[in-house]
């Protein structure tokens, strides 16, 4: 890797922890008000300024940017274990169950919200916010569990809009390792199912997997922007949206910045979690 690749890389790494720690980072909170110092200029206590209601408009983005940091990486997590999961059985069983999950999967890509239409009719979770009211007074466990039903609906929304396509490919690349003579080899030698999907098939069928994953991380990093506007969540896609319409050009360009280089860190992971998967691409060592 040379100079330039370690410079930019390491420029996003510290974006990304800056965000991660932006309670210990940034002086003030997202909403709080300065009303002594309404449309700021930058200076060191508030180094983008402030906006027309006298908010800090660097602490907004670093608290914006943890927001979406919490949203998008828990939606891809979830959708790689459920279609690897998923699509891995379906395709190294066949018969029945691969059947339903490919119903299941036609079912989603023309229905995609009907599973979420039910949800918030029923009422089971929360639909708006990232806390609910009086979440302050909360011990840290009920904090804790308020957080991740509030977390619950967002999640699936981002989830359920990826996670036929991933399992789809899944299947396909699992059933087409199946034939392969390595697994026909470790069958030979009495290796049960489980381990023969979960110890070899899986991996060797995780490349078509890792590759959609960088690609759908900007739709998931998109999409959780606009999950944000809609849910009410204090996140980029407020943010943005808000700056637009007052015409911010600082937070405009911020955020956008900010949405690129968590886009260029999410590809990164998952080129990293491809070269982990795959010996093949990897640089032969010097003899």
């Amino acid at each position: 890797m040379n100079l330039s690749k370690r410079v930019a890389l390491g420029f996003v790494m510290a974006v990304a922890l800056l965000a991660i720690f932006a309670g210990a980072v940034a002086r003030n909170s997202y909403s709080e008000q300065f009303r002594e110092a309404i449309d700021a200029p930058p200076s060191l206590q508030f180094p983008l300024g402030t906006d027309e209601l006298g908010r800090d408009r660097f602490a907004r983005l670093l608290w914006g940017t943890r927001i979406s940091l919490l949203l998008a990486p828990a939606a891809s997590l979830i959708t790689t274990l459920l279609a690897a999961s998923i699509g891995g059985t379906a395709g190294y069983l066949g018969g029945r169950w691969e059947k339903l999950v490919l119903a299941a999967t036609d079912l989603f890509l023309s229905l995609p919200w009907l599973f979420l239409l039910l949800a918030v009719r029923t009422g089971w979770f929360p639909t708006r916010g990232l806390v609910s009211v009086g979440a302050d007074a909360f011990s840290p466990l009920r904090k804790l569990r308020d957080i991740a039903s509030h977390l619950v609906l967002p999640v699936l929304v981002l989830a359920l809009t990826t996670l036929p396509l991933l399992v789809r490919h899944v299947r396909a690349a699992v059933s087409e390792v199946l034939d392969a003579p390595f697994l026909r080899t470790a069958r030979g030698h009495g290796i049960g199912r489980r381990r023969l999907l979960y110890r070899y098939a899986l991996p060797a069928a995780a490349n078509p997997l890792i590759s959609l994953l960088g690609l759908s991380i900007g739709a998931l990093l998109g999409g959780s922007l606009l999950v944000e506007v809609v849910m009410g969540w204090p996140g980029l896609g407020p943010l943005l949206v808000e700056a637009i319409l007052s015409r911010d050009l600082y937070v405009v360009i911020g955020g956008v910045l900010l949405s690129t280089l968590l886009l260029v860190f999410g590809n990164f992971v998952a080129d990293l979690l491809l070269y982990w998967a795959d010996p093949r691409i990897r640089p032969e060592p010097a003899p």
